[in-house]
């Protein structure tokens, strides 16, 4: 993890910064310290976890966190409802909502909004005078 001046966190692969050999394949990282090493993907996610702003932190209790995330980014715009389902009992689905609202996120399922419908929220809003055109 490499940490940015505005706080965020980037992951940089090693392996994609070793120097590569004349046959193209990566050498083995044996060389790097522990700490560079790639982790487990579990250990991975729950170091990650302590590293969430608090202003997201409640997309660690959403029912979607570890859900196959092509549910959510339907291809044809079919399929949604197999993420509103998803949404339907979900304990941050509001938060979620708004937060694709105000981000103005435009692609995939979002507090069990398809985009169609966040449009029409965002319209509603405008007109009702909630919101700056």
């Amino acid at each position: 993890m490499v940490a940015l001046d505005n706080g965020c966190q980037v992951r940089i692969s090693v392996g994609s910064l070793a120097p590569r050999p004349a046959g193209g394949r990566p050498r083995p990282s044996a060389h790097l310290p522990q700490t560079a090493r790639a982790a487990s993907p579990v250990v991975d996610r729950l170091r990650n976890v302590h590293q969430v702003p608090d202003e997201y932190a409640w997309m660690l209790q959403g029912d979607c966190r570890g859900a196959d995330t092509r549910a959510f980014f339907p291809s044809n715009g079919l399929g949604v409802e197999a993420a509103q389902r998803i949404c339907r009992g979900c304990p941050v689905q509001n938060e979620c909502l708004e937060y694709a609202l105000l981000n103005r996120i435009d692609q995939g399922v979002w507090g069990g909004a398809s985009e169609r419908e966040r449009r029409r929220i965002l319209r509603q809003r405008r007109r009702a005078g909630a919101l700056p055109s």
